[in-house]
């Protein structure tokens, strides 16, 4: 037995060297079973004969890999001292390791240090040098990483693929010295793909990439973990790839200083695949320099101001008390997607002016909070909270819109119809009951309140609904030179003239007009009452308007009739189709033969409370989404939270 380069742990004697036959063969194997191995040649051997290995001080040759693929159940491979690695261009990686049920563990100041000056070039993998990566935990099962402190990192850190149920805990990635005239790039301390189970816990990381980058896989989680320099805690980029989709990753209590981006959210573009079930929970921000949040369904290995596809779905995506701050020249949340349901009006809504409402489906946040270290923000919409932001009028609808082209931001719907009241020029004047005070406002009044609105905020778009109705003497009055003064008293920019069908950047800080009532310029919908369903002429609008639903036989409002119309509409909506506008007016004015006006909410209550039931079952498969207009969601009492959970 020849132990040349392999120093034994246990000491053997002189008389057990000098025997050729030991004198107890299992007590020979129990001491043998503890290895130091302090030469590279001898790495191989000590895999094979022992089970627990200590490399202490190994210098791997230039072009070799550090092999510790095919580990046996049970081995403990420990790294001590200062591991080095010969240089030479090539893609490496610097060590591999696979197995199952095996322990890798990093020893008190050890470290391996990949000397990544001598590859780094400022290019990463996108040219230049030829750079090695270095871990590649492939094919990995049943694990543990412990403890494994990286130094210099040529390219990518650790890789992820095929992995099973391995944990990484207290792993310290220390890529500073790649800052250098910003020479280290492509630095990502800890890629994923095609794994499932892998928890990281307690990572420290300074490097010039991803701090995580989730391309595909499982069940991860990444908590505890300190990110500085690099580009933020990522899922992707997804897609491309024959394994695109993510699924179940908690990503919580973690830091991310000095970084490009806080928390990122890539797809690729033109690419398929998915990402579901993501959770982004308590995670500080400080110094981000480009975004806090960005989501982008563009990606292209660069910033996200591409045309974003819907081939990779974003669902139920959570960020949750996320809070601290970006530089003055960063963005606090980007968001640019191509299928969305507008969530929750006001949590959703992003910081700054110029940048869409969230359009990520089944998607929620919470509690997110960020300041930016400049007083140049005379608006203060980098220092507000999301609570802080402007909320739509109790008395207007919200409507969410996708067309064939962008789709980039929500629209506010006002859906009552416009009305002439001859000498008054009253928008509408009506009785809520008998109880209530007359509620009257001028045209003038309204269209104001718009053209306020979009000077504050130049890319939403306000989409007005307007009926030609009776006044209350019953005849008919010509409200066409009202909408014409308005036009003409200066403020002609803000409104949409086109007679085509507007795509969202064509509307943006402009109202546009539906016209309900037959004419042929413009838009138009000659809708009768009551129906439950209408095309236009042009196959570009579907309505409903049931507005005085029927009553039961002891007079009370039969709901089921307005419920049930209203559901058939949805229902036959599907899958929506991006090029016709679907507008359902989900309350009432009165019940059928009953002349009473009655309050919005006696109609939302029961409704609105409905119509979230339905959202709750439906799983939207195409990125053309309909029209659902929700009346009165901010009435007191009208059970209605514009939110998917």
């Amino acid at each position: 037995m020849k132990f040349t380069s392999i120093a034994l742990t246990s000491t053997l004697t002189a008389t057990s060297f000098g025997n050729p036959i030991p004198e107890d063969d299992n007590m020979i194997q129990k001491r043998a079973t503890s290895c130091t191995v302090s030469a590279y040649s001898s790495v191989s051997s000590a895999k094979s004969s022992c089970t627990s290995i200590t490399l202490s001080n190994i210098a791997v040759p230039a072009g070799k890999t550090l092999d510790l693929t095919g580990l046996k159940s049970g081995q403990v491979v420990t790294f001590a001292g200062r591991t080095t690695f010969g240089y030479k261009e090539w893609e490496g990686p610097l060590v591999s390791v696979s197995g199952t049920d095996v322990k890798i563990i990093g020893a008190s100041g050890s470290v391996l240090d990949g000397e990544g000056s001598r590859w780094w070039d400022g290019k990463g993998g996108n040219g230049g040098k030829t750079k090695t990566k270095f871990f590649a935990a492939h094919s990995l099962k049943s694990s543990s990483i412990a403890s494994v402190t990286i130094k210099d990192s040529p390219v990518q850190v650790f890789s992820f693929s095929s992995a099973t149920s391995v944990t990484v805990t207290k792993p310290t990635i220390n890529n500073k010295n790649g800052d250098t005239n910003s020479l280290g790039h492509n630095t990502d301390a800890f890629d994923i793909g095609n794994s499932d189970h892998i928890t990281i816990d307690g990572a420290t990381v300074y490097n010039q990439d991803d701090c995580l980058a989730i391309n595909s896989g499982t069940n991860i989680i990444f908590t505890n973990g300190y990110c500085s320099g690099g580009h933020g805690l990522s899922i992707g980029s997804v897609g491309g790839r024959s394994n695109s989709v993510v699924d179940t990753v908690t990503i919580s209590n973690s830091q991310i200083v000095n970084s490009d981006n806080g928390i990122r959210v890539k797809t690729v573009s033109g690419a398929t695949g998915s990402v579901k079930g993501v959770t982004y929970s308590n995670i500080t921000l400080n110094g981000i320099k480009k975004y806090g949040i960005v989501i982008q369904q563009d990606y292209e290995n660069g910033s996200p101001t591409g045309t974003p596809t819907n081939g990779v779905k974003i669902d139920k995506l959570k960020l949750s008390g996320v809070t601290g701050t970006v530089t003055s020249s960063a963005t606090n949340v980007y968001i640019l997607c191509r299928i969305y349901l507008e969530v929750d009006l006001v949590t959703a809504r992003p910081y700054s002016q110029g940048f869409p409402i969230l359009q990520i489906r089944n998607a929620s946040i919470a509690n997110v909070t960020t300041t930016t270290n400049s007083d140049a923000d005379p608006q203060g919409w980098n220092t507000k909270t999301l609570s802080d932001l402007p909320k739509i009028d109790s008395a207007r609808a919200q409507l969410s819109i996708l067309n064939s082209a962008y789709s980039y931001h929500g629209i506010f719907i006002v859906h009552d119809e416009l009305r002439e009241v001859p000498t008054s020029n009253v928008l509408f004047s009506r009785k809520i009951n008998a109880l209530d005070p007359e509620l009257e406002g001028t045209a003038e009044d309204v269209f104001k309140v718009f053209q306020d609105f979009l000077t504050a905020h130049p890319t939403e778009t306000v989409l007005c609904s307007i009926k030609w109705d009776y006044d209350r003497s019953g005849q008919p009055s010509d409200f066409e030179s009202l909408l014409e003064s308005l036009f003409n008293d200066g403020s002609h920019g803000s409104w949409y003239t086109s007679s085509t069908f507007p795509k969202l950047d064509d509307a943006r800080g402009k109202i546009v007009l539906i016209r309900r009532y037959n004419e042929n310029l413009g838009f138009y919908m000659d809708v009768s009452n009551n129906t439950p369903d209408h095309t236009d002429s042009t196959g570009q609008f579907r309505v409903q308007d049931i507005y005085n639903p029927s009553t039961l036989p002891d007079g009370t409002p039969n709901y089921d009739t307005k419920w049930n119309a209203v559901k058939n509409f949805l229902n036959t909506r599907q899958p929506f189709n991006s090029s016709q506008l679907n507008l359902n007016c989900l309350s009432a004015v009165k019940i059928e033969g009953i002349n009473v006006l009655y309050k919005p909410a006696f109609w939302a209550n029961e409704i609105n409370a409905r119509m979230r039931t339905w959202l709750g079952t439906i799983e939207t498969q195409t990125a053309n989404l309909g029209i659902v207009a929700m009346d009165f969601p901010d009435v007191p009492g009208s059970d209605w939270s514009f939110s998917v959970k």
